[in-house]
C-alpha cells in the first residue's frame, strides 16, 4: 500500500461530511445544504464563532490570513519607509 502524504490526507478528511449534529445543525440554520457540510465548513463556522463570541484574536487572524488580507509586512514596510523619510526630512 502506498503511503499517502500528509496534505492528501488532510484534504481528504476536511471533505468528508461532519457527524457532529450540534454543528450540523446550525449550518442548516445558516442555510447552508446537507450536501455542502463537511469538516472545512465546520472549522470555518468555529473559528468565526469564536470571533464573535469571545473576539478570539488568534482566530480572527487566522480567518484574515486565510482570506489573504494579513498586511503586517507590509505594514512594516510602511513604518520603515517613514522612519527613513523622516530621518532626511531636513536634508533633501
Amino acid at each position: 500500500m502506498a503511503r499517502r502524504r500528509l496534505k492528501d490526507c488532510v484534504l481528504k478528511l476536511l471533505e468528508t461530511p461532519i457527524d457532529n449534529d450540534g454543528v450540523k445543525a446550525k449550518l442548516t440554520n445558516l442555510g447552508f445544504k446537507d450536501k455542502d457540510i463537511d469538516y472545512r465548513l465546520a472549522m470555518v463556522y468555529i473559528l468565526c464563532s469564536k470571533v464573535l463570541s469571545s473576539g478570539d484574536v488568534s482566530a480572527y487572524r487566522e480567518i484574515r490570513n486565510t482570506l489573504g488580507e494579513d498586511n503586517s509586512s507590509a505594514d512594516e514596510v510602511l513604518k520603515k519607509l517613514d522612519k527613513v523619510l523622516k530621518s532626511i526630512k531636513g536634508v533633501i
